[in-house]
């Protein structure tokens, strides 16, 4: 069985938020609070290896250059769909990168599943509000109400989010920003208005 895991990145006082739904796109797991050290451990050891993982967080920070703010992909993602982003700090930033503890904690997250998964490459990192304004395929979750947090539901949102894609991921129903970019891809459903290649 393979399942698409979403995680929505935090800091480490409020924790990962993250929604596990099968190949139905079933929400089976939803939770919050989880810290990002051992996440990927758990996971496994509850799903095991086969799973796509979508993570709202850069997979790394901008290598020490000079030129224009943020990754390429990030770049690519304002030129193309207009979406407000948060510029990745470069990596001698060290004072920035010390305030940016759920930046750091995305970083963690990439290495611990791109190294313990059995497709690397199925480690994925989506920005939910790039998603939200692409969002036109047909896609529904099933979502049991018992899950739900109203204190949490912006976070559940967000990783059910990256887990629907995921899931499209999954089909080849996606497309990549920064395509081939050593500092990272952001995913988003293909969408007929994007002329970003596949």
């Amino acid at each position: 069985m393979i399942y698409a895991i979403g995680i929505d990145v935090a800091a480490n006082r409020k924790g990962q938020t993250v929604a596990v739904a099968d190949l139905n796109g079933t929400i089976i797991q939803l939770d919050t609070g989880r810290p990002a050290v051992g996440l990927a451990d758990a996971l496994i050891a509850k799903y095991g290896t086969n799973f796509v993982v979508a993570i709202d967080g850069p997979r790394m920070p901008t290598a020490p250059k000079p030129g224009p703010s943020g990754r390429e992909c990030e770049r690519e993602l304002v030129r193309n769909l207009g979406v407000r982003i948060q510029w990745s700090p470069k990596a001698d930033d060290t004072p920035r990168l010390a305030k940016l503890e759920w930046m750091r904690n995305s970083f963690t997250l990439f290495q611990d599943f791109t190294s313990k998964i059995n497709n690397p490459a199925h480690v994925i990192e989506v920005f939910p509000t790039a998603v939200y304004t692409v969002l036109d395929a047909e896609l529904t979750l099933h979502v049991p109400v018992r899950l739900l947090s109203k204190r949490d539901k912006a976070d559940q949102l967000d990783a059910m989010c990256c887990a629907a894609v995921g899931l499209l991921h999954h089909q080849g129903r996606t497309q990549a920003f920064g395509r081939g970019d050593p500092e990272g891809e952001i995913i988003v459903p293909l969408h007929e208005g994007n002329d970003v290649p596949r």
